[in-house]
């Protein structure tokens, strides 16, 4: 059993953890080990989940609403085409000129974190226009870059030739959100994030935009643990990883706060699912009084 005994900087003075530090080391925690050998943490996560985000609903449905629609070039898109990936999935209108926006830009922050992990090909964000008569090819193909979007697993999906004006706006109500045209041109709708698991199992929800993006960022971590033994090409990784993520671990010891992985009890799961064990001591002092949390985590 090897162990690694970590120390972090020594301070004058213990202060209220602030956001960039987190950042870091969640980044840094979730670079440790490719999610190909992660052990899910099962129930655990939607637990943890519901107690650290209030804006998070568990679904936990067998299947979500399926449907066949078209992207900007026309391509007939399916849900099933991403029953190997985690799918994050919304509705917006591109003429949208209250939330949608917003949102668009919460998901290119998501995606963003998404896409410096492993993760980046494991998560499919897929937006779902409710307003397919204005959302024409070119206004589709538009709008990604215009809201920082990156359309390596991002898709602004349409009808399919022929369809019915409303037939994303049925859709949405399948997800349980309405639509409503206004004679405005705008339309009257809430704000849900849909996150749908590999197999196309219905996970969870995101209500709003008051939900802390990492939250998700942990929570898509969590859901990208592959049921089945990892293919041989990742076996023969894995050895290489594992020491990996030791040498990552040892070189990130001045960004990794003991009292962050006491505090926040997702991060802690996603490393015991990692195989790490985690023991955080109490804050100790030194004879120059400055207080030193110290992290000792094994290898299972």
């Amino acid at each position: 059993m090897a162990i690694v005994r970590l120390s972090a900087p020594s301070v004058r003075k213990v202060r209220p953890m602030k956001a960039n530090p987190f950042f870091l080391t969640l980044f840094l925690l979730l670079l440790l080990v490719s999610p190909a050998l992660a052990h899910h943490p099962g129930a655990d996560l939607d637990e943890l989940m519901g107690s650290e985000e209030k804006f998070f609903q568990v679904i936990d449905e067998p299947a979500a609403p399926p449907f066949e629609l078209a992207d900007a070039y026309g391509k007939v898109v399916r849900l099933s085409d991403f029953s190997d990936k985690i799918v994050v999935l919304y509705f917006i209108f591109a003429s949208c000129t209250d939330v949608c926006p917003i949102h668009s830009e919460v998901i290119a922050d998501i995606q963003k974190k998404i896409n410096a992990t492993p993760m980046n090909d494991r998560v499919q964000f897929l937006a779902i226009t409710t307003d397919p008569a204005k959302d024409t090819p070119d206004v589709l193909k538009a709008y990604g870059p215009a809201h920082g979007l990156n359309t390596h697993n991002w898709m602004f999906l349409t009808t399919r030739p022929g369809e019915p004006e409303d037939t994303t706006r049925k859709l949405a109500e399948n997800y349980r959100l309405r639509f409503e045209p206004l004679e405005d041109g705008q339309q009257m709708h809430g704000i849900v994030t849909h996150v749908i698991d590999r197999g196309g199992r219905f996970a969870a929800k995101f209500h709003g935009l008051r939900f802390d993006p990492l939250n998700m960022v942990l929570y898509i971590n969590g859901l990208t643990d592959p049921s089945e033994p990892p293919d041989q090409s990742a076996c023969s990784r894995c050895s290489r990883d594992r020491s990996m993520s030791w040498a990552f671990l040892w070189l990130t010891t001045r960004v990794l706060h003991a009292e962050l992985l006491a505090r926040h009890p997702l991060i802690k799961v996603l490393l015991v699912g990692q195989g790490f064990s985690i023991n955080v001591r109490s804050v100790w002092k030194t004879p120059r009084r400055s207080e030193r949390p110290v992290v000792t985590a094994r290898i299972r």
